[in-house]
C-alpha cells in the first residue's frame, strides 16, 4: 500500500471531516501568526525606519495606518500575541477532537469485530483460536487504532508544512528549495528503515497471537499443571514466546531510535548549509533569514513527530490488517439471514435424517455419511459410539449449527433450512459437555435477558438437585457464580447447565454427557426426574456412561460416521456388535 491511499484511510476516523477542518484551521493560523513576526523582527533589527515590506506581509502595517495608527512595534506585538494563542487554541481543538475520534474508532472497529463474530456460522467460530481473538480484540484493536491516528497527524504535518512552505517561498525561494531537498533526501534515507519496522509488526502480531494463546491455555490447565507439577515447563515456554514477542517490540523502538538519530544529524547538517548559502551566496536580509531559521525551528520538533508517527502507522498497520481480515472474514461466514422464513413453535410429529452427509472441507472426506434415522416427538433417543464417530457433529446438524454437505434435515416435514432458525433454536435446550458459564450472577447465566418467574427458577433448581444448594446462598439468585462458573463445583455446573436447558421450556431437549461431572447419588436423583421429564420434551443424549441410557426408546450406534447398529438397549445388548463390545468394555472397567 503506497503513503497516498495510506492516508486516505483517515476516513474510517469518527468525525474525520471536522479532523481535517481543524488541522487546515490550525495550519491557517499558525502561518498568520509567523507572517506577523516579519514586520515585528524587521523593526527590531532596525532595518527600516519605517515599516514598508512587500505583500502579504505588509497588510497588518498598512491595516494599522488606515487607522490611523503608527505601525510601530507596542502596536503589532499584541496583534502577534492574540494570532499565537489562537494558533495554539486551534491545535488544542484538534488534539482534542482527534483524541476522542480515537476511542470512537477503537471502540467502532472492536464491536464491529465481536458484532460479525456473533453473527457468523458455527463452522467458522470453532476453527478460532480464542487466545488469538482475545489478543486481536484487545491489544490489536489498540495498535489498529494508534495507526489510524497516526496517519491523521502525518496529515496535520502536512497540511501545515504546506503553509510553512508558502510563507517561505514568499520570504526566500531559494532558501525554500534546499529545504525541500533536503526534507526529500531524510524521507530516502529513511525508507529502508519504514520497511524494516512493517516486517517487524507483522512479527509483532504473530508472537503476541502465540502468546496470547498460550495464556489462555494455561489459564484454563492451571489445575492440570499444578496436579502434574508442571510448572517449570510452562513456565519456560511461556518465557520463550514471551520473549519472542518482547523482542520484536524492542528492535521496534530500536530502529526508531535510529532513525531519529539519522534525520537529526541531517537536519542539523541542512540547517547549517542553508546558513552558509544564505549569508555567502544569496544575501538574504538578516530579517528575513531570522524569519525563515524561526520557521525551520517550528518545522524540526513537528517534522520529527511526522516521522515517528510515520513510523508508528508502519509498525501497527499489520494490526489494521488482521482486524480488517477478521471483520471480511467474518462478514463472508454470516449466518443466512431466516427472518422471513416459516416460524417454527414445537415439534409435531419427528426429526428426520435424509442421506445426510457431512464434510468440514470441501476437499476433505465426510464426517458423516449416508445417515438416516427417525427421532419421534416425546421418544428419548441416545445416541453412543467411540471418540471420533461424529456424534458431536450429528448434535450440530441437528441444532441447525451446521448445514448439511448432501441429504437434507426434516422438522415435521419441513426441511430445516426452509424454517426461521432463530425461531427454532429457541426451542432447543441443550446442555454441552464442557459446562459454559460468564461472569456475573447465578440468575443472568440461566436466564439471560428472559424475565424468568422466580418460581419457575426454582422449579428447575429443584429437579436438578440444586434447591438445598440455592437456600444456602445468602444472595439468592444473585449469587456472582465467577468466571467460567468458578464459584461452583464441577457437579453444580454440570447441574446448572441442565437447569438453563430446562427453563426454556423447549420442544426439543439435547444433553451433550449431561450427567459425566454428577456423582452417583446425584445422577440417580437426576434419573429419576429425567425419566419424569422425558415425555415432556423430545429427548436426545449423547451417552458415554450406558447405564445412564436404559430407558431409551432407541439407541443409535454411530462408527466412523456411520450408522452401524439402532434399537433398544435390550436389543443391542444382546446383539453382537459395536454397542454389546462397549457396552461389555465399559462394565468390565467398572
Amino acid at each position: 500500500m503506497n503513503f497516498l491511499s495510506s492516508v486516505l484511510l483517515i476516513k474510517r476516523l469518527p468525525n474525520y471531516k471536522l479532523v481535517i477542518f481543524l488541522m487546515i484551521l490550525s495550519g491557517i493560523s499558525e502561518a498568520f501568526g509567523i507572517s506577523l513576526l516579519v514586520p515585528v523582527v524587521t523593526s527590531l533589527i532596525g532595518e527600516s525606519s519605517k515599516v514598508s515590506l512587500e505583500a502579504p506581509f505588509n497588510y497588518l502595517p498598512e491595516f494599522l495606518t488606515l487607522l490611523g495608527i503608527s505601525p510601530s512595534l507596542s502596536f503589532i506585538l499584541p496583534f502577534v500575541f492574540v494570532a499565537m494563542i489562537l494558533s495554539f487554541l486551534a491545535v488544542f481543538i484538534q488534539e482534542r477532537v482527534l483524541a476522542i475520534s480515537r476511542y470512537k474508532f477503537l471502540a467502532g472497529i472492536r464491536n464491529e469485530a465481536s458484532k460479525n463474530l456473533v453473527d457468523s456460522k458455527w463452522e467458522y467460530l470453532k476453527k478460532i483460536s480464542s487466545g488469538e481473538l482475545s489478543n486481536k480484540l484487545l491489544l490489536e484493536s489498540e495498535k489498529a487504532a494508534e495507526s489510524i491516528v497516526a496517519i491523521a497527524l502525518m496529515l496535520s504535518f502536512l497540511i501545515q508544512i504546506f503553509f510553512y512552505l508558502a510563507i517561505s517561498l514568499m520570504l526566500s525561494w531559494e532558501m525554500t528549495l534546499i529545504a525541500i531537498f533536503t526534507i526529500v533526501f531524510t524521507g530516502f534515507t529513511s525508507y529502508r528503515l519504514i520497511k524494516l519496522v512493517n516486517s517487524y509488526g507483522i512479527k509483532s502480531v504473530e508472537h503476541n497471537n502465540a502468546y496470547n494463546r498460550q495464556i489462555v491455555d494455561v489459564s484454563r490447565g492451571m489445575k492440570l499443571i499444578k496436579a502434574f507439577s508442571i510448572g517449570e515447563y510452562v513456565k519456560s515456554k511461556l518465557l520463550k514466546l514471551n520473549y519472542k514477542a518482547t523482542e520484536v517490540q524492542s528492535k521496534i523502538l530500536i530502529n526508531q531510535a535510529l532513525m531519529k538519530f539519522e534525520i537529526q544529524a541531517l537536519i542539523s547538517l541542512a540547517l547549517i548549509f542553508i546558513l552558509i548559502i544564505s549569508i555567502e551566496f544569496l544575501s538574504v536580509e538578516p530579517s528575513v533569514l531570522l524569519i525563515f531559521l524561526f520557521i525551520v525551528l517550528r518545522i524540526t520538533p513537528k517534522f520529527f513527530t511526522f516521522q515517528g508517527q510515520f513510523y508508528s502507522f508502519y509498525a501497527h498497520k499489520p494490526s489494521l490488517d488482521v482486524l480488517n481480515e477478521l471483520i471480511e472474514n467474518s462478514k463472508k461466514e454470516f449466518e443466512q439471514n431466516s427472518d422471513d422464513k416459516k416460524i417454527f413453535n414445537n415439534l409435531i410429529e419427528k426429526i428426520t435424517f435424509k442421506n445426510v452427509d457431512y464434510k468440514f472441507d470441501i476437499k476433505g472426506d465426510s464426517v458423516l455419511k449416508n445417515i438416516n434415522f427417525d427421532i419421534p416427538k416425546y421418544q428419548f433417543t441416545s445416541i453412543v459410539g467411540p471418540s471420533g464417530a461424529g456424534k458431536s457433529t450429528l448434535i450440530d446438524l441437528i441444532m441447525g449449527l451446521l448445514i448439511p454437505s448432501k441429504g437434507s434435515i426434516f422438522i415435521d416435514d419441513e426441511n430445516l433450512n426452509s424454517l426461521n432458525l432463530n425461531s427454532f433454536k429457541e426451542k432447543i435446550g441443550f446442555v454441552p459437555q464442557e459446562d459454559i458459564f460468564f461472569d456475573g450472577s447465578l440468575k443472568e447465566n440461566i436466564c439471560f435477558d428472559k424475565g424468568i418467574p422466580e418460581g419457575e427458577i426454582l422449579e428447575a433448581l429443584n429437579i436438578v438437585q440444586l434447591k438445598d444448594f440455592f437456600n444456602s446462598l445468602k444472595q439468592g439468585l444473585e449469587y456472582n457464580i465467577g468466571e467460567g462458573g468458578k464459584n461452583l463445583s464441577g457437579g453444580q455446573r454440570q447441574r446448572l447447565s441442565i437447569a438453563r436447558a430446562l427453563l426454556r421450556n423447549p420442544s426439543i431437549l439435547i444433553l451433550d454427557e449431561a450427567t459425566s461431572s454428577l456423582d452417583s447419588n446425584s445422577e440417580k436423583l437426576f434419573q429419576v426426574a429425567l425419566d419424569k421429564i422425558s415425555k415432556k420434551y423430545t429427548l436426545i443424549v449423547i451417552a458415554h456412561k450406558f447405564d445412564s441410557i436404559k430407558n431409551s426408546d432407541n439407541i443409535i450406534v454411530l462408527n466412523d460416521g456411520q450408522i452401524s447398529q439402532q434399537g433398544t438397549f435390550e436389543k443391542l445388548v444382546n446383539t453382537s456388535g459395536l454397542f454389546q463390545d462397549l457396552y461389555k468394555t465399559q462394565t468390565k472397567i467398572i
